[in-house]
């Protein structure tokens, strides 16, 4: 399946809160409480307006939201999140978004980091397939994985 991205936008508010409040999205989350509608709101309106983290939704060919791809951005590196849509979960579709949003942190970072929870075995997976390599762990919790772009 090809994935392609365009820039979040406020019109994305509803998706991304329901993706973020989804049970399995929260127990493998580094913060798993769910979020209030306010802060959401609030969340989403500081990522848009900050040129230092990109936030991007993947879609399929027919214009149907995937899931999205955050990219925090620090020096020469960039921090990076992603989150599926439910309802896309089960179709390998992780590193093809991964890969799919890459072009626009491309010039900004020369290192992609993903901080993901030793028991998330699905993202570990993901994040290989689109070529990022298992680097010295953060904590016993969190594992940390690179990529050079």
């Amino acid at each position: 399946m090809t994935v392609t991205t365009r820039p979040a936008t406020l019109a994305d508010s509803d998706s991304l809160l329901a993706w973020r409040n989804d049970p399995a999205t929260r127990a493998n989350s580094v913060s798993s409480d769910p979020v209030k509608p306010d802060a959401h709101a609030v969340w989403l309106a500081q990522v848009l307006d900050d040129p230092d983290r990109v936030l991007v939704i993947g879609e399929d060919a027919d214009g149907a939201a995937l899931g999205m791809v955050r990219f925090d951005l620090s020096d020469d590196q960039a921090e990076v999140s992603i989150n599926l849509a439910p309802a896309a979960r089960g179709r390998s579709l992780s590193a093809p978004l991964l890969r799919a949003a890459e072009p626009w942190i491309a010039g900004r970072a020369q290192v992609l980091i993903a901080l993901i929870k030793s028991t998330n075995t699905p993202s570990m997976r993901a994040f290989e397939r689109a070529g990022y390599r298992q680097a010295a762990a953060d904590s016993a919790d969190l594992l940390r994985f690179e990529k050079q772009l």
